[in-house]
């Protein structure tokens, strides 16, 4: 048996990514055992989901500060200690980058250790952001969570938070989310050298307002272990023949890890 565990992405839920990828799962092996879950923060929905899918939804992550990106890692870490072993992970979105920044760190502290898992499914992701201070790229006065990356207001001002997460805005105002302690950080392949050494699979929509990011997600990632499924499609599962393509890199993926 191959267990997987999927995690979603913002604005989304355990439930919405199962449906989401039915089809795929459908052409994969029966005995195969995907796990899907709900992120720990609960917040709107995702604007894409919201007409089609019923809450509530979650987040990985509310404001990607350095400490609530750590936190999601040992939540993470909480998580396979308590339902796993898994084989592999899939992630979507900000399930996708984060759970790349996991394993990424992982890799670098504990070279010597197993790895948490030993194969990824990454679709429709973006350059992760580190949880360690002295880790890739400041980008404090840089990042924000609007759908235009030409427009960056700062972080106290709403239009810049993605829309999903506005429910959480007034946590964002203080604690440990106040500007003064707001830092972020990106692990942008141009900087950060370690390069994941385990099979990943990625899937790029040519139309997805993250493509560039999930070209440099997959920098972050050993050439020789990697296989890249570009699709026309947009910020989403592919469809259609693209589905088979996948599948095979897939099925790739998962043998080269069992050899």
């Amino acid at each position: 048996m191959v267990r997987i565990l999927c995690l979603h992405g913002t604005g989304s839920s355990g439930a919405i990514f199962e449906s989401q990828t039915a089809a795929l799962r459908a052409m994969l092996p029966s005995h195969w055992e995907w796990f899907f879950i709900n992120a720990e923060l609960e917040c709107g929905a995702h604007p894409e989901l919201a007409d089609f899918y019923p809450g509530p939804y979650y987040t990985p992550v509310a404001v990607p500060t350095v400490k609530s990106i750590a936190h999601f890692h040992d939540w993470c870490l909480d998580l396979v200690a308590e339902e796993g072993p898994f084989d592999g992970c899939m992630g979507f979105s900000a399930g996708a980058c984060q759970l790349l920044g996991l394993m990424l760190k992982l890799q670098k502290d504990q070279p010597c250790q197993q790895p948490l898992f030993r194969f990824l499914i990454l679709i429709a992701g973006n350059i992760p952001f580190s949880g360690d201070e002295q880790e890739g790229i400041d980008v404090t006065d840089w990042i924000s969570f609007h759908q235009n990356p030409d427009q960056r207001p700062d972080i106290m001002d709403p239009t810049g938070i993605h829309p999903s997460l506005a429910p959480l805005l007034e946590d964002c105002r203080t604690g440990e989310y106040a500007r003064d302690r707001y830092v972020t950080r990106f692990l942008h392949p141009e900087v950060c050298k370690l390069r994941l050494d385990l099979p990943t699979v990625h899937v790029h929509g040519q139309a997805d307002h993250l493509y560039e990011g999930a070209k440099g997600m997959a920098e972050l990632c050993a050439p020789a272990q990697r296989e890249i499924c570009t699709h026309a499609g947009g910020h989403e599962v592919p469809r259609t023949n693209d589905m088979l393509r996948l599948k095979r890199m897939i099925e790739k993926a998962v043998m080269r890890s069992q050899s």
